[in-house]
């Protein structure tokens, strides 16, 4: 699947998310690519839409740190992943598996 397909699906993954964080240096190019890319996607409407309770952070820095994004979920766990090697998919996947988990626990709050 391509990465715009992944994209595509993003907005109903923010179903049991409440913040997403996302910081990264804008002058890191490639390295930075999949936090832009997120919080690009994240930040869309049909994003918002989906969960108009989510809270997006944006920290977009000159610091020498490694692209970050963290997803907090409803029930208070938190998942972060330094996106520096990471793609768009590879964090995708692994926040859909935390849904996954979720869906079966409980159903996600109401928006």
């Amino acid at each position: 699947q391509s990465t715009w397909g992944t994209l595509c699906s993003f907005a109903g993954m923010l179903r049991h998310i409440t913040q997403i964080s996302v910081q990264f240096n804008a002058f890191h190019g490639p390295a930075a690519r999949a936090a832009r890319v997120i919080l690009s996607q994240v930040t869309s409407e049909g994003a918002k839409a989906s969960n108009p309770k989510c809270v997006v952070k944006a920290a977009v820095t000159t610091a020498d740190q490694p692209p970050a994004i963290e997803f907090k979920f409803f029930d208070g766990t938190a998942k972060v992943f330094k996106a520096r090697t990471l793609s768009v998919k590879d964090v995708m996947y692994d926040v859909s598996g935390v849904q996954q988990k979720l869906d079966k626990k409980a159903p996600p709050p109401k928006k």
